[in-house]
């Protein structure tokens, strides 16, 4: 019918919200110790944070995951998710962190070297449209914590988006960051690695 110049389905003037927001990488070093993986579950936080406050959304499940290289068959294997459910939906890094950290330490084990890791904030709604808890924060509270994102974001976006953060995550160079010395040039992305021809 398309074919025919029948339009079957309408068209989309703007992108649909999204359903989810993830943040995963692979590790640069295989890490075992849960201080190293704290660390890096709070960066990852960190990043998931800014790409919903993007979004002008809030979320009520934080979702963190870890996975052993399966490709090391002689080595132990694990991979593991668990999920937070928030009383209340919000966009508050401190609070999306806090949360991260809980659901790690419920899926941690030793003796495990971990090569992934991930974060995944879900049940998404747009800001100012979320459900109120009865035991919600008072309104000055709430407007503090949005000061406090407020800040954040306006220090970063004019400083570079590690100049501020929660712990290491505004840290350059961990030693678990992925290894990027063989990466293609962002020469469509980024103008200070654009091509010179002379």
């Amino acid at each position: 019918m398309e074919l025919q110049g029948i339009p079957c389905l309408e068209l989309e003037t703007a992108p649909p919200a999204k359903q989810q927001i993830l943040y995963s990488r692979t590790f640069g070093q295989r890490m075992s110790d849960v201080d190293a993986l704290n660390e890096i579950i709070t960066v990852f936080a960190s990043r998931a944070h800014l790409k919903l406050r993007q979004e002008k959304a809030v979320c009520s499940v934080i979702t963190v995951f870890i996975m052993t290289n399966r490709m090391r068959e002689q080595d132990p294997q694990l991979s593991k998710s668990h999920s937070i459910t928030l009383s209340v939906d919000t966009d508050d890094l401190i609070q999306i962190a806090h949360a991260a950290r809980k659901a790690l330490a419920k899926i941690y084990k030793t003796g495990y070297d971990f090569q992934k890791a991930g974060i995944i904030l879900s049940g998404l709604s747009a800001k100012g449209r979320q459900a109120q808890s009865l035991f919600n924060l008072e309104p000055l509270d709430l407007a503090k914590q949005e000061a406090l994102m407020h800040a954040l974001e306006k220090v970063n976006s004019r400083f570079g988006r590690k100049a501020v953060g929660l712990g290491v995550s505004a840290m350059e160079g961990q030693a678990w960051e992925m290894n990027q010395k063989a990466r293609s040039p962002n020469y469509l992305t980024d103008w200070n690695e654009l091509l010179r021809v002379n």
